[in-house]
């Protein structure tokens, strides 16, 4: 009996989001955005799918955005599949994470990050790019930029807040010579 196990993930534009597990533990979706042009690689990300077996194909994406970025060379496209990410990020070489095919709509952000410790996504690289994400309620910073340069494009960072111990409460942060670059995108509610 060839049968797959479905699991409904979330609602995006208003369209449900499935990804499956069928027989063969291989993951299901259909929902990965564009890879911009001249990209060394495709890494896939989806949260609603197991990390037995993940090596960022399309069949076995891995199941958090921070594989997706240790695994990928530098210059490599995270591309991630609309859903809920409860993680940290940290960014040490140049890659693209994109959560959303168009950098001119940060309402089109179908990733959502809500980072369980301070500093939600931490950049130390020249020439990451961050697209189509959504960063909610993020402790102290959102989208800190502490080293090298970052472009932040059609994304939203939501209603950050200090830190336990009071610092911060910071959408996006750049600091130490850091080069960062902001657009189509909001930052509300820090």
């Amino acid at each position: 009996m060839n049968a797959s196990f479905w699991l409904m993930v979330g609602i995006v534009g208003g369209a449900p989001l499935l990804a499956a597990c069928g027989e063969d533990g291989e993951c299901v979706t259909d929902r990965y955005p564009a890879a911009p042009d001249g990209v060394s690689e495709r890494v896939h990300v989806s949260a609603g799918c197991p990390a037995e077996d993940a090596d960022g194909s399309a069949a076995h994406p891995y199941p958090t955005i921070q594989q997706g970025v240790d695994h990928g060379a530098s210059g490599a496209a995270v591309l991630v599949s609309p859903g809920t990410y409860r993680e940290n990020v940290a960014i040490t070489k140049p890659v693209f994470v994109v959560g959303s095919s168009s950098p001119e709509d940060a309402g089109a952000a179908a990733i959502i990050v809500q980072a369980p410790a301070p500093y939600a996504i931490t950049t130390t690289a020249e020439g990451v790019t961050l697209r189509g994400l959504r960063v909610a309620s993020p402790q102290a910073v959102g989208i800190w930029v502490q080293r090298g340069s970052a472009t932040i494009e059609g994304s939203a960072i939501e209603g950050a807040r200090p830190d336990g111990e009071g610092q911060y409460g910071l959408g996006v942060l750049a600091m130490g010579g850091a080069d960062i670059t902001v657009r189509t995108s909001t930052v509300v509610g820090s």
